[in-house]
């Protein structure tokens, strides 16, 4: 696993990231008031298998700088950057609390780049 920084929208996203650069995708999205660090476990078991990016959201851990807007369509923008400058395909996205709010917001309005989604231990607003 490597830790490393992705610029999006003038941010710098700071990543971990493992697995086949080809395989199939999960992008995993942390909580509050977490950071990536929370899936450093899952990230070594499927790496084997699968391309796994987790970010750390805007302004947590070591991402800097802080988005326009804090609401879930704007973070679920920054994590369809974050997918695409990191060449996912095939991409499962998950989230727990947080990290699953921006899950549906992606499902919402990024379902194209989604293969499937997995939201966990959290209610959706609305």
């Amino acid at each position: 696993m490597q830790i490393s920084t992705v610029e999006i929208e003038g941010l710098n996203i700071s990543i971990r990231e493992a697995g086949p650069a080809e395989a199939p995708a999960f992008l995993l999205l942390h909580g509050w008031p977490q950071s990536s660090y929370a899936f450093e476990r899952v990230i070594g078991w499927l790496a084997a298998d699968y391309r796994v990016v987790a970010p750390d959201l805007p302004c947590i851990g070591g991402s800097q700088g802080m988005p326009r807007a804090g609401d879930k369509r704007t973070l679920a923008r920054l994590m369809r950057g974050v997918a695409e400058a990191c060449g996912l395909r095939h991409l499962v996205a998950a989230g727990h609390d947080v990290g699953g709010q921006i899950v549906f917001a992606l499902l919402r309005d990024h379902s194209e780049i989604l293969s499937g989604a997995a939201i966990m231990d959290v209610v959706i607003p609305g």
